[in-house]
């Protein structure tokens, strides 16, 4: 999805599709645009969230603000607004939790959301069957998000009170 702006024609001035991009030529939806001419100078112009923390998962771009995780578009890591009610689509989902996120990691198929106190599980292959499950368990220590590493599929990562092992149930501290 972009928005264009700056048209003559008020009608013209909204969001759109691109279908594909090549070196210099954008390619819209069928029947986007009628014929003619336009004097103004048009812009084009594509916006994402600004994003506290982010992460690769399932070919997607996910990115967490303001309590709201969102997804990129399938393969296009720069779409965050194209919401067609298909499988590609762009994803994003409000959480009412309390605190800010402090990490999130691809883990197998789940994308875990960490806050201080709180774990999102988001689970699911495309947007259309995504579902988060929430967890009070101890997540990831606020300016933490860099201390997570996954070693043979466990995930660790510094908590609050220590070092904490997930291996895909409850984390326990290790340290």
């Amino acid at each position: 999805q972009v928005t264009l702006s700056g048209s003559a024609s008020a009608g013209y001035n909204k969001s759109y599709t691109i279908k594909q991009v090549s070196e210099n030529k954008l390619t819209f939806e069928e029947n986007s645009f009628a014929e003619g001419n336009e004097d103004n100078k048009i812009t084009i112009s594509r916006t994402s969230p600004d994003f506290e923390l982010i992460a690769a998962h399932e070919n997607r771009l996910f990115g967490v603000s303001n309590n709201i995780i969102y997804g990129s578009a399938l393969g296009n890591p720069l779409n965050f607004s194209a919401f067609q009610n298909i499988a590609t689509d762009s994803y994003a989902v409000a959480v009412g939790t309390d605190g800010n996120f402090t990490g999130l990691v691809s883990y197998g198929s789940q994308l875990l959301c960490f806050k201080e106190n709180i774990l999102h599980k988001l689970i699911g292959t495309n947007p259309k069957d995504y579902y988060i499950n929430s967890y009070t368990v101890p997540g990831i220590k606020e300016e933490c998000s860099q201390s997570a590493v996954i070693i043979n599929e466990v995930l660790y990562y510094m908590g609050k009170d220590g070092y904490y092992a997930y291996s895909g149930s409850i984390p326990r501290n290790i340290s």
